[in-house]
């Protein structure tokens, strides 16, 4: 991890929090709207808006998705945050659900476009249309890794990663590391046989060929690098809000030392990373996805609400 990292084991203690963090507007239901939202280029992205229903302060949160992982996922987080006043954007990713167009294997979208047109043109539309105090960020695995590619990133007060890792192979141990090579070497031949990534047995969206590519890249080269070969790190490490990691002990997918190694490439932010076990929650299983919809959820929401809190104050 970088210099100005912690890595902390959560103790069960430890997760006791105020029932009430700020204004909790359980009564109110959240105005929630679909909408589009335009892209640094113009493309229309599927998105919704969370609002809160009584007037106040202004503070956002852009939510950035997993991999092929459709926006609806968020949801009850989304509705979280804005009863405790937060307004908040859940989209797709460009050749994800309401956000693509056209056949799946024709399109040339990439996973650096997520972050520098995707995100980009998000965090610009919350600031066109809301201008509010703060604006933070929540991502979800590839997120957190995305993110520093938006070209306004420095708006962001704040982030909170869940299960954002370094998809390098080598980061793993075992038979996680001997998966991990395996899959990000076949993706390339899946995709040259099918045209695009197909992933929907995985429970996510199929992925454009371009973006397929790039993601192997990611997860065989130590660094993150375009199709040149060229490093891509200099925007995470320009990147310089407070990070808040968390991690989980059955999540096959960012164990621990993989969300640290993501951190290094944050070298300019102070970085906290918090690492549960889901017997001290209670429950029997967290995994990849079980922040957001799992029976722990809402124990782990005020967590990350009170670090926020605190964060953006």
């Amino acid at each position: 991890m970088n210099a100005s990292a912690r890595h902390v084991e959560v103790e069960p203690e430890a997760l006791d929090v105020p029932a009430a963090l700020g204004d909790e507007r359980a009564d109110d239901a959240p105005i929630e709207r679909a909408c589009q939202i335009p892209a640094t280029d113009g493309l229309l992205l599927g998105a919704t808006t969370f609002e809160p229903a009584a007037p106040g302060p202004r503070r956002a949160i852009v939510m950035a998705s997993a991999t092929g992982v459709k926006r609806v996922r968020y949801r009850e987080f989304a509705r979280f945050l804005t009863r405790h006043g937060w307004s908040v954007v859940t989209f797709d990713y460009r050749g994800i659900g309401d956000s693509r167009e056209g056949r799946l294997k024709e399109l040339k979208h990439t996973m650096f476009e997520w972050g520098s047109k995707d995100l980009a043109g998000v965090i610009s539309w919350i600031d066109a249309r809301w201008a509010p105090s703060t604006i933070a960020a929540v991502t979800h695995s590839i997120g957190g890794q995305v993110l520093p590619f938006a070209g306004n990133h420095d708006r962001l007060s704040a982030m909170i990663a869940v299960g954002s890792q370094k998809g390098y192979w080598k980061v793993f141990k075992g038979w996680g590391a001997l998966l991990c090579v395996t899959f990000f070497r076949l993706m390339p031949l899946l995709v040259r046989l099918l045209g695009y990534m197909p992933m929907r047995l995985a429970g996510c969206e199929d992925l454009p060929p371009e973006a397929a590519r790039e993601w192997s890249r990611w997860g065989l080269h130590h660094d993150f690098v375009d199709r040149e070969g060229r490093s891509l790190n200099h925007h995470h490490a320009a990147f310089s809000a407070p990070v808040l990691a968390l991690s989980f002990a059955d999540d096959p997918y960012a164990p621990p030392a993989a969300v640290d190694k993501l951190l290094e490439f944050y070298r300019g932010a102070t970085c906290e990373h918090r690492h549960f076990s889901p017997p001290d929650l209670g429950v029997k299983e967290i995994g990849h996805s079980g922040f957001f919809v799992g029976p722990a959820s809402e124990t782990l929401w005020r967590q990350a609400l009170a670090w926020l809190s605190q964060a953006v104050r």
